[in-house]
């Protein structure tokens, strides 16, 4: 009814001004990136583009590992991802609280 498509028409509405705004968040820092990789080429620092090359290297190898092992084990994939933010978490938190008894 007129209520479902108005909540179909919000959701869009919202869904797209959320990627505009990653949109603008990634290519600012991707011209960052650009910038250093300029200035390495230019007879700047050498290696201060490396740490952007990780960051995506590692995002793009864990979207495909991700999709491989949804692929292979479906749903049950999830957990050991789960598992590993759970004890991510609890480590953080753990030492957070050990810092802040000094």
């Amino acid at each position: 009814g007129p209520l479902r498509t108005g909540r179909l028409r919000a959701v869009s509405i919202r869904s797209r001004a959320l990627a505009g705004k990653f949109n603008r968040l990634a290519i600012r820092g991707g011209g960052y990136a650009r910038q250093r990789i300029a200035t390495a080429l230019h007879g700047g620092s050498r290696w201060d583009w490396v740490p952007f090359l990780l960051l995506w290297t590692g995002l793009a190898a864990g979207g495909a590992i991700g999709a491989v092992s949804f692929l292979t084990f479906d749903v049950l994939a999830l957990w050991p991802a789960f598992a590993l933010v759970a004890v991510l978490t609890v480590a953080v938190r753990g030492a957070e609280v050990r810092a802040a008894r000094g």
